[in-house]
Protein backbone atom coordinates (compact mmCIF):
# COMPACT_ATOMS: atom_id res chain seq x y z
CA UNK A 1 0.00 0.00 0.00
CA UNK A 2 1.35 3.40 -0.30
CA UNK A 3 1.98 6.56 1.32
CA UNK A 4 -1.01 8.33 0.03
CA UNK A 5 -3.54 5.61 0.23
CA UNK A 6 -2.54 4.86 3.77
CA UNK A 7 -3.23 8.13 4.51
CA UNK A 8 -5.99 8.52 3.06
CA UNK A 9 -7.26 5.09 4.92
CA UNK A 10 -5.97 6.83 8.21
CA UNK A 11 -8.08 9.98 7.29
CA UNK A 12 -11.20 8.19 6.36
CA UNK A 13 -11.39 6.01 9.69
CA UNK A 14 -10.90 8.94 11.88
CA UNK A 15 -13.54 10.48 9.99
CA UNK A 16 -16.05 7.26 9.80
CA UNK A 17 -15.43 7.65 13.82
CA UNK A 18 -16.41 10.68 14.61
CA UNK A 19 -19.08 10.58 12.29
CA UNK A 20 -20.31 7.30 14.50
CA UNK A 21 -19.64 9.32 17.51
CA UNK A 22 -21.89 12.32 16.42
CA UNK A 23 -24.68 10.24 15.26
CA UNK A 24 -24.68 7.68 18.80
CA UNK A 25 -24.21 10.83 21.15
CA UNK A 26 -27.41 12.65 18.99
CA UNK A 27 -29.27 9.22 19.30
CA UNK A 28 -28.80 8.97 22.79
CA UNK A 29 -29.59 12.06 23.26
CA UNK A 30 -32.82 12.99 21.41
CA UNK A 31 -34.29 9.14 20.99
CA UNK A 32 -32.96 6.35 23.65
CA UNK A 33 -33.05 8.15 26.43
CA UNK A 34 -36.75 8.29 25.61
CA UNK A 35 -37.27 4.84 24.60
CA UNK A 36 -39.12 3.91 28.00
CA UNK A 37 -39.12 -0.19 28.12
CA UNK A 38 -41.80 -2.09 30.08
CA UNK A 39 -40.49 -4.88 31.95
CA UNK A 40 -43.18 -6.96 33.20
CA UNK A 41 -41.95 -10.02 35.77
CA UNK A 42 -43.74 -12.28 37.48
CA UNK A 43 -41.92 -13.14 40.58
CA UNK A 44 -42.46 -16.37 43.41
CA UNK A 45 -41.58 -15.10 46.90
CA UNK A 46 -41.42 -18.40 49.39
CA UNK A 47 -43.00 -16.01 52.22
CA UNK A 48 -45.51 -14.40 50.52
CA UNK A 49 -48.40 -14.52 52.59
CA UNK A 50 -51.64 -16.53 50.04
CA UNK A 51 -53.76 -13.42 50.29
CA UNK A 52 -51.10 -11.54 48.38
CA UNK A 53 -50.83 -13.92 45.30
CA UNK A 54 -51.27 -11.79 42.35
CA UNK A 55 -50.23 -8.58 44.05
CA UNK A 56 -48.86 -6.08 41.31
CA UNK A 57 -46.11 -3.69 42.45
CA UNK A 58 -44.75 -0.91 39.67
CA UNK A 59 -41.41 0.33 40.66
CA UNK A 60 -39.35 3.33 39.01
CA UNK A 61 -36.31 5.13 39.96
CA UNK A 62 -34.18 7.93 38.96
CA UNK A 63 -35.80 10.61 37.86
CA UNK A 64 -33.14 13.38 38.21
CA UNK A 65 -35.71 16.11 37.59
CA UNK A 66 -34.84 19.44 35.82
CA UNK A 67 -31.30 17.50 34.19
CA UNK A 68 -32.96 17.35 30.93
CA UNK A 69 -35.63 15.62 32.03
CA UNK A 70 -39.30 17.47 32.92
CA UNK A 71 -42.69 16.86 33.85
CA UNK A 72 -44.05 16.12 30.48
CA UNK A 73 -41.58 13.26 29.84
CA UNK A 74 -42.75 11.45 33.07
CA UNK A 75 -46.53 12.53 32.43
CA UNK A 76 -46.35 9.49 29.90
CA UNK A 77 -44.85 7.15 32.13
CA UNK A 78 -47.27 7.90 34.97
CA UNK A 79 -50.27 6.86 32.48
CA UNK A 80 -48.26 3.57 32.02
CA UNK A 81 -48.27 3.18 35.82
CA UNK A 82 -51.89 3.54 36.13
CA UNK A 83 -52.74 1.72 33.11
CA UNK A 84 -51.03 -1.27 35.17
CA UNK A 85 -53.23 -0.67 38.17
CA UNK A 86 -50.62 -1.82 40.63
CA UNK A 87 -51.48 -2.45 44.50
CA UNK A 88 -48.65 -0.83 45.43
CA UNK A 89 -45.82 1.75 44.02
CA UNK A 90 -42.30 2.11 44.85
CA UNK A 91 -39.86 5.01 44.27
CA UNK A 92 -36.26 3.82 44.96
CA UNK A 93 -34.51 7.70 44.74
CA UNK A 94 -33.23 10.38 42.85
CA UNK A 95 -36.27 12.70 42.62
CA UNK A 96 -33.98 15.40 41.46
CA UNK A 97 -30.66 16.13 40.07
CA UNK A 98 -29.18 19.31 41.67
CA UNK A 99 -32.02 21.49 41.84
CA UNK A 100 -35.46 21.73 42.62
CA UNK A 101 -36.44 22.28 39.03
CA UNK A 102 -40.38 21.83 38.40
CA UNK A 103 -40.97 20.11 42.12
CA UNK A 104 -44.57 21.87 41.73
CA UNK A 105 -45.73 20.14 38.59
CA UNK A 106 -43.45 16.94 39.24
CA UNK A 107 -45.49 16.58 42.91
CA UNK A 108 -49.22 17.06 40.89
CA UNK A 109 -47.86 14.06 38.76
CA UNK A 110 -46.55 11.44 41.33
CA UNK A 111 -50.15 12.61 43.32
CA UNK A 112 -51.94 10.69 40.24
CA UNK A 113 -50.43 7.80 40.91
CA UNK A 114 -52.92 5.44 42.15
CA UNK A 115 -51.96 2.47 44.50
CA UNK A 116 -54.91 0.95 46.67
CA UNK A 117 -51.96 -0.72 49.41
CA UNK A 118 -49.81 2.24 48.95
CA UNK A 119 -47.15 4.40 47.60
CA UNK A 120 -43.94 3.99 49.68
CA UNK A 121 -40.36 6.25 48.64
CA UNK A 122 -36.43 6.13 49.46
CA UNK A 123 -34.14 8.89 49.09
CA UNK A 124 -31.18 8.94 46.51
CA UNK A 125 -27.48 10.53 47.15
CA UNK A 126 -28.71 13.38 44.50
CA UNK A 127 -31.25 13.95 47.11
CA UNK A 128 -29.28 14.50 49.66
CA UNK A 129 -27.17 16.69 47.47
CA UNK A 130 -30.19 19.59 47.18
CA UNK A 131 -31.74 18.95 50.27
CA UNK A 132 -33.39 15.80 51.91
CA UNK A 133 -35.55 17.14 54.17
CA UNK A 134 -37.21 19.13 51.44
CA UNK A 135 -37.10 16.27 48.87
CA UNK A 136 -38.80 13.85 51.10
CA UNK A 137 -41.51 16.82 52.26
CA UNK A 138 -42.26 17.02 48.31
CA UNK A 139 -42.98 13.12 48.29
CA UNK A 140 -44.86 13.46 51.22
CA UNK A 141 -47.06 16.08 49.38
CA UNK A 142 -47.55 13.50 46.67
CA UNK A 143 -48.49 10.83 48.73
CA UNK A 144 -45.76 8.58 49.37
CA UNK A 145 -44.68 7.13 52.49
CA UNK A 146 -40.95 8.12 52.72
CA UNK A 147 -39.46 5.51 54.53
CA UNK A 148 -36.16 6.44 56.26
CA UNK A 149 -34.57 3.49 58.11
CA UNK A 150 -38.66 2.78 58.41
CA UNK A 151 -40.75 -0.08 57.75
CA UNK A 152 -44.80 0.22 56.70
CA UNK A 153 -46.78 -2.79 57.42
CA UNK A 154 -49.67 -3.42 54.43
CA UNK A 155 -52.77 -5.43 55.33
CA UNK A 156 -54.52 -7.23 52.85
CA UNK A 157 -57.39 -9.38 54.97
CA UNK A 158 -55.71 -10.94 57.73
CA UNK A 159 -52.58 -11.41 55.93
CA UNK A 160 -49.31 -8.67 56.58
CA UNK A 161 -46.59 -7.53 53.68
CA UNK A 162 -43.91 -5.60 55.44
CA UNK A 163 -42.62 -2.75 53.11
CA UNK A 164 -38.92 -1.56 54.31
CA UNK A 165 -36.92 1.01 53.05
CA UNK A 166 -33.39 2.54 54.80
CA UNK A 167 -31.21 5.84 53.43
CA UNK A 168 -28.84 6.68 50.78
CA UNK A 169 -25.58 4.53 51.85
CA UNK A 170 -23.44 7.24 50.05
CA UNK A 171 -24.76 10.38 51.19
CA UNK A 172 -26.34 8.97 54.80
CA UNK A 173 -26.36 5.70 57.09
CA UNK A 174 -28.49 3.19 56.29
CA UNK A 175 -29.46 0.75 59.13
CA UNK A 176 -31.63 -2.23 58.13
CA UNK A 177 -31.84 -3.06 62.22
CA UNK A 178 -33.74 0.15 62.86
CA UNK A 179 -35.40 -0.23 59.75
CA UNK A 180 -36.65 -4.11 60.76
CA UNK A 181 -37.67 -3.35 64.06
CA UNK A 182 -40.78 -5.23 65.02
CA UNK A 183 -40.79 -7.21 61.84
CA UNK A 184 -41.17 -10.75 62.56
CA UNK A 185 -38.00 -12.61 60.76
CA UNK A 186 -40.32 -14.98 58.84
CA UNK A 187 -42.52 -11.96 57.67
CA UNK A 188 -42.04 -11.38 54.03
CA UNK A 189 -40.23 -8.59 53.50
CA UNK A 190 -39.73 -5.74 50.41
CA UNK A 191 -36.50 -3.65 51.06
CA UNK A 192 -36.57 -0.06 49.10
CA UNK A 193 -32.66 0.76 49.08
CA UNK A 194 -31.26 3.56 46.65
CA UNK A 195 -28.06 1.48 46.40
CA UNK A 196 -27.98 -1.96 44.83
CA UNK A 197 -25.38 -3.17 47.02
CA UNK A 198 -26.82 -2.53 50.39
CA UNK A 199 -28.76 -6.15 50.09
CA UNK A 200 -24.88 -7.29 50.86
CA UNK A 201 -25.65 -5.80 54.72
CA UNK A 202 -29.23 -7.42 54.82
CA UNK A 203 -28.30 -11.11 55.08
CA UNK A 204 -29.12 -11.63 58.47
CA UNK A 205 -32.92 -10.11 58.34
CA UNK A 206 -34.16 -12.10 55.53
CA UNK A 207 -35.01 -10.07 52.99
CA UNK A 208 -37.35 -11.69 50.42
CA UNK A 209 -36.96 -8.54 47.72
CA UNK A 210 -34.75 -5.54 47.55
CA UNK A 211 -35.48 -3.25 45.18
CA UNK A 212 -33.17 -0.74 43.82
CA UNK A 213 -31.88 2.30 41.28
CA UNK A 214 -28.62 4.64 41.26
CA UNK A 215 -26.87 2.23 38.43
CA UNK A 216 -28.80 3.92 35.50
CA UNK A 217 -27.56 0.19 34.32
CA UNK A 218 -24.20 2.03 33.04
CA UNK A 219 -26.65 4.51 31.29
CA UNK A 220 -23.76 3.99 28.33
CA UNK A 221 -23.09 0.63 27.04
CA UNK A 222 -20.78 -0.82 24.61
CA UNK A 223 -21.89 -4.08 22.41
CA UNK A 224 -19.90 -7.18 23.67
CA UNK A 225 -18.34 -4.77 26.64
CA UNK A 226 -21.11 -3.57 28.67
CA UNK A 227 -21.52 -0.36 30.95
CA UNK A 228 -18.11 1.68 31.17
CA UNK A 229 -18.39 2.86 34.32
CA UNK A 230 -21.36 2.18 37.49
CA UNK A 231 -21.43 4.62 40.73
CA UNK A 232 -20.15 3.64 44.00
CA UNK A 233 -21.94 1.01 45.60
CA UNK A 234 -23.85 -0.39 42.22
CA UNK A 235 -21.08 -2.71 40.68
CA UNK A 236 -22.76 -6.25 42.35
CA UNK A 237 -26.07 -5.60 41.59
CA UNK A 238 -25.78 -3.35 38.36
CA UNK A 239 -28.85 -4.30 36.39
CA UNK A 240 -31.77 -6.63 36.45
CA UNK A 241 -33.02 -9.26 38.89
CA UNK A 242 -30.02 -11.57 40.92
CA UNK A 243 -30.41 -13.54 43.65
CA UNK A 244 -28.06 -12.57 46.77
CA UNK A 245 -25.30 -15.04 47.05
CA UNK A 246 -27.27 -18.89 48.25
CA UNK A 247 -29.84 -17.09 49.46
CA UNK A 248 -33.58 -16.87 48.69
CA UNK A 249 -33.29 -12.94 48.98
CA UNK A 250 -33.47 -11.21 45.32
CA UNK A 251 -32.62 -8.24 44.27
CA UNK A 252 -34.10 -5.69 41.19
CA UNK A 253 -31.96 -2.91 40.18
CA UNK A 254 -33.85 -0.47 37.70
CA UNK A 255 -31.89 1.03 35.04
CA UNK A 256 -34.02 4.28 36.14
CA UNK A 257 -35.79 7.24 34.03
CA UNK A 258 -34.03 9.70 33.99
CA UNK A 259 -30.01 9.85 33.50
CA UNK A 260 -27.28 12.25 35.26
CA UNK A 261 -23.80 13.66 34.26
CA UNK A 262 -24.56 13.21 30.80
CA UNK A 263 -28.11 13.34 29.43
CA UNK A 264 -27.31 10.19 26.72
CA UNK A 265 -28.35 6.42 26.94
CA UNK A 266 -26.68 4.32 24.99
CA UNK A 267 -27.42 0.65 24.95
CA UNK A 268 -29.26 1.05 28.12
CA UNK A 269 -32.62 1.72 27.60
CA UNK A 270 -34.74 3.76 30.74
CA UNK A 271 -37.03 1.12 32.27
CA UNK A 272 -40.57 1.05 33.82
CA UNK A 273 -40.85 -2.67 36.14
CA UNK A 274 -43.75 -4.15 36.60
CA UNK A 275 -43.90 -7.36 38.55
CA UNK A 276 -46.73 -9.78 39.35
CA UNK A 277 -45.96 -12.02 42.51
CA UNK A 278 -47.36 -15.65 42.78
CA UNK A 279 -46.74 -18.72 44.08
Amino acid sequence: MSRRKFLKKGILGTAMASVSSVLAGSYGFTKERFWVEINEIKLALPRLPKEYKGLKLAHFSDLHMGFFYEPQHFSREMEKINHFKPDIICFTGDLVDNELDHMDETVELLRKLHAPLGKFAVLGNHDYYRDDELVAAHLTKAGFQVLRNQHAVVRRGSDVLYMLGVEDMTMSTPDIVRAAEGVPLDGCKILLSHAPNFALETLEHKIDLQLSGHSHGGQVRLPLIGHLVLPPNADRFPDGLQRVQETQMMVYTTRGLGTTHLPVRFYCRPELTFFTFIH
